[in-house]
């Protein structure tokens, strides 16, 4: 890691020199200090009070200058927000809320969905079909309750409800108490205990919570920590055709120090789709060549060449390459995007330093 990066992020330098194994990444006090530092600003009633975007880079700023937090951070919030605003759901179940970063994040989306909404209902007439509604899990009690906290300061406990409670619990209490029962899950966001990631979605499919036509299911750090038990369950799942994954920061400061990331790792997704659209449409009859970090923009090409250290190593078509045991098929079977429910979406988020080594070590699989 570049030295210089502890200059912009003090928080990080608590991590120098440690290996992974003895990094205390949560749970150790640092969630109620935070609750402190954000009562402590000075700008507490000029600007955060009410104000989501100004709280969310109150603690972006806590966990770059103070204490490192397991937040999904402002490159990945970037990222899901456009997710979100395409899809536009209604109903958001978060599993593994913490301190309530991707809460407040979403919850103002929603917010902004239902100010788009004509006509505007009032919130005492909406059904529990039309009402927009996420629902933030979290099992720690005292984490939970920064969570509410920071949602109340944010001005969003009308639309974002912190729940206390284990994942499975929850959902089949959802179901026990017909919570979901006229509305189903829109977008289902896991990022709790990885090991956990391949049970609760399919218990939300026995409960018929992800039945609903264009249901969105997004799961965090699938390759760190990991969850090779989801990944490969979506793969196995016969209601899935494909998906996409998109590379994600964990640690602020990435891509300014050129410890991870890339030139394609920042282009959002829209944009990413439209070049696709474009190079498509309007080069068809054109030789292209691409070279990309991302699987998805190439699955379709006439060709693939995989080089190794200037040799090649592989050239044939993807669907040749996919048929046997090649190092592409390796290599695309480790990068994880793969897979769309036949009525849904599923999203894999991970970090962009699996990405990039992977990409980098092509040939190396």
């Amino acid at each position: 890691m570049d030295k210089g990066i502890f200059t912009k992020y003090p928080s990080l330098k608590k991590m120098e020199g440690l290996d992974d194994e003895d990094i205390v990444e949560s749970h150790d006090g640092r969630e109620v200090t935070l609750l402190k530092y954000i009562y402590n600003h000075p700008d507490l009633d000029t600007k955060l009070r009410g104000s989501p975007s100004a709280i969310l880079a109150a603690m972006d700023e806590f966990a770059a200058q103070e204490d490192f937090l397991i937040n999904i951070g402002s490159d990945k919030a970037n990222k899901l927000a456009v997710l979100i605003r395409e899809h536009c759901p209604r109903v958001l179940v978060e599993l593994g809320g913490y301190v309530g970063y991707s809460a407040i994040l979403f919850g103002n989306i929603l917010k902004e969905i239902r100010a788009q909404d004509k006509p505007h209902p009032k919130d005492d007439e909406e059904s529990g079909a039309t009402k927009l509604k996420l629902y933030s899990v979290e099992i720690d009690p005292l984490i939970a309750s920064v969570a509410m906290n920071l949602v109340s300061l944010a001005g969003l406990q009308d639309i974002v409800e912190v729940i206390v409670g284990a994942s499975q619990h929850t959902l089949q209490r959802f179901h026990d108490e017909g919570i979901l029962a006229e509305t189903g899950i829109d977008l289902l966001f896991m990022d709790h205990d990885e090991a956990l990631y391949e049970p609760d979605v399919k218990l939300a499919e026995k409960l018929g919570f992800l039945d609903k036509e264009g249901a969105l299911v997004i799961a965090d750090n699938v390759l760190r920590p990991g969850a090779p038990e989801y990944r490969s369950y979506m793969r196995k799942n016969p209601r899935l055709s494909k998906s996409w994954g998109l590379p994600g920061l964990i640690v602020p400061g990435d891509f300014e120090y050129g410890v991870r990331g890339g030139i394609t790792a920042s282009i959002k997704v829209t944009t990413d789709r439209l070049i696709q659209k474009v190079i498509r449409e309007n080069f068809k009859e054109c030789t292209v060549i691409t070279i990309t970090d991302r699987l998805d923009t190439i699955l379709d090409s006439d060709r693939i060449l995989l080089l190794h250290y200037g040799e090649v190593v592989e050239f044939d078509s993807p669907s040749n390459l996919l048929g046997r045991a090649s190092r592409f098929k390796a290599f695309y079977e480790a990068v994880g995007c793969q897979y769309i429910y036949e009525n849904s979406s599923v999203v894999s988020l991970y970090p962009e330093e699996f990405w990039c080594k992977r990409s980098t070590h092509f040939g190396d699989l």
